[in-house]
């Protein structure tokens, strides 16, 4: 009777043997993609995000903080400033367009300690109340061991303005 058994015990572990290493097979790869997750989610901690995105309130005159890094840039502060455009006309006689246009001036504040020169491009999206866009202007410039104050005008019509509720402010940077 001892002989009888053998074949079905044999017959058993074969079949139980390939089930076990096939699961052994499927867990050692999840560890091996969970280490490389792992990893690539270090080497992205490491290196700072070079795009910076943040919407801020629209308000002339009043400095808005932005609290953003791109790079090794620190992307400190926003402000606007509002005027009305002036217009010279033919030559620069009569054609007051006073109240028709109005230029906003975009003032972003960065800094970086970095010693390699690191490349900005700023765009500011002017947003109404439904978050739609109403204007953009977009700059560039670039940063090296110092804090810059970056300032762009943009013309825009007068009547603009009262629908513009925030500002969306993005910064790309490039060594």
């Amino acid at each position: 009777m001892r002989y009888g058994r053998w074949p079905i015990v044999v017959a058993l572990i074969l079949m139980v043997l390939p089930g076990a290493a096939v699961a052994q097979e499927e867990e050692a790869v999840a560890q091996e993609e969970e280490v490389a997750a792992q990893e690539e989610k270090t080497e992205a901690d490491a290196a700072p995000s070079t795009n910076f995105e943040k919407k801020v309130d629209f308000s002339a005159l009043k400095r808005l903080s932005l609290d953003g890094k791109v790079g090794e840039v620190d992307v400190k502060t926003v402000e606007f400033t509002v005027a009305n455009k002036k217009s010279g006309g033919f030559m620069g006689m009569g054609g007051n367009d006073d109240g028709f246009e109005a230029v906003i001036t975009t003032r972003v504040t960065c800094a970086t300690t970095a010693t390699t020169k690191w490349k900005l491009g700023i765009m500011v999206d002017f947003l109404d109340g439904d978050g739609n866009v109403i204007d953009r202007v977009t700059a560039s410039d670039s940063i090296k061991n110092n804090e810059k104050k970056i300032d762009f005008k943009h013309t825009t019509l007068r009547w603009a303005l009262d629908h513009i509720k925030e500002a969306r402010v993005s910064v790309v940077a490039k060594q």
